[in-house]
């Protein structure tokens, strides 16, 4: 089934509740926010997230790890003046992924014929679906663009031979509704070295470093990837 929220009405900047998790002695507790304020934590071996119980309970595994990063994806949107809806689902086993505006940067570079082309995006957000098979052990392998996309021809340039008509790597029954009008770019961790931490989820690679990473892309930043 899928499911749609917008983060700003999720995560909470006051939330009254957080979860506590002392990975050290193994202790997971949910206590208010004027509790949480008088206690004394190891930040390096404790976790405190919003306590979004109408999310979590009785969500498969993957949603669960995913209802988690909202508080980092709604900063990621935030710091870009977007306040987006996020659509998902993981309704059924081997079919997941997410829907959301991704905001594109102001001007962004790219190489073509040994010089560095400076260009403006027509659209300041582009709708982008990442396909979240196997997450949170697995990487994402690539996202799907729709074909009549103003800032298609930009996207062709940024990522060159790596737009195609369908996805490799992934379940076609995931697809199979989305080869008509969307376009699949190829842009996924080298040989997946994906390093998820369960009892940190800022400790390593995340599903939203992952859009950090398409978003300094589209910017033109050297060294994010490579052909």
């Amino acid at each position: 089934m899928v499911k749609q929220v917008k983060l700003s009405e999720i995560v909470k900047p006051n939330v009254a509740k957080v979860l506590v998790e002392d990975r050290k002695n193994n202790v997971v507790e949910i206590v208010s926010r004027e509790d949480m304020n008088k206690k004394r934590v190891d930040p390096k071996n404790t976790t405190v997230i919003p306590y979004q119980e109408d999310l979590i309970d009785g969500a498969p595994i993957a949603e669960a790890y995913f209802v988690r990063e909202f508080p980092l994806m709604q900063q990621f949107f935030q710091d870009r003046g977007i306040d987006p809806v996020v659509k998902y689902d993981f309704g059924t086993p081997g079919e997941y992924w997410m829907e959301i505006d991704f905001p594109l940067p102001s001007v962004g570079y790219f190489k073509k014929d040994g010089k560095v082309i400076k260009h403006k995006y027509p659209n300041t957000t582009e709708p982008l679906i990442i396909v979240l098979n196997g997450y949170p052990d697995y990487p994402p392998v690539g996202f799907f663009i729709e074909k009549r996309s103003p800032n298609l021809e930009i996207f062709q340039e940024v990522f060159k031979n790596h737009l195609l008509d369908r996805a490799y790597f992934v379940d076609d029954k995931v697809v199979e509704f989305f080869k008509d009008n969307w376009y699949w770019i190829c842009f996924h961790y080298q040989d997946n070295s994906w390093s998820y931490d369960r009892y940190d989820i800022t400790n390593g690679d995340n599903l939203t470093s992952y859009l950090y990473a398409i978003y300094y892309k589209l910017v033109g930043i050297e060294g994010v990837s490579h052909e």
